[in-house]
């Protein structure tokens, strides 16, 4: 399974089970085709190493969540991303599989 099928599981599983929380999860497009599309969306604001996923959870809680899979690692940019967001206070978590996804979801939520 490569990753993007992982986001693919993991955001239709969360969309089918949490109707009305469906906003709350939020899709970073990081990941361009070429490079012409990377500089068009580096001029909007995208930004290498940003996580995957971004929730909000009640009480004004933001969740930043990066997938993997086959025992993927951080690059240097993503592990600089999670530096920079749990140092201001937000949860940051890496995830392999579906089942993770889903157990860290019933938890936040």
């Amino acid at each position: 399974m490569t990753e993007q099928q992982l986001q693919a599981k993991c955001v239709e599983w969360f969309h089918n089970t949490y109707h009305n929380e469906r906003g709350a999860l939020h899709c970073n497009n990081n990941n361009s085709h070429n490079k012409i599309a990377g500089n068009v969306a580096r001029t909007l604001g995208v930004y290498p190493g940003v996580s995957d996923l971004e929730i909000l959870v009640d009480g004004g809680r933001t969740v930043f969540i990066e997938l993997k899979v086959d025992g993927g690692k951080l690059s240097p940019q993503q592990v600089g991303w999670r530096s920079f967001v749990v140092s201001r206070g937000f949860g940051y978590f890496v995830i392999y599989t579906l089942e993770e996804f889903q157990t860290l979801i019933k938890e936040l939520i």
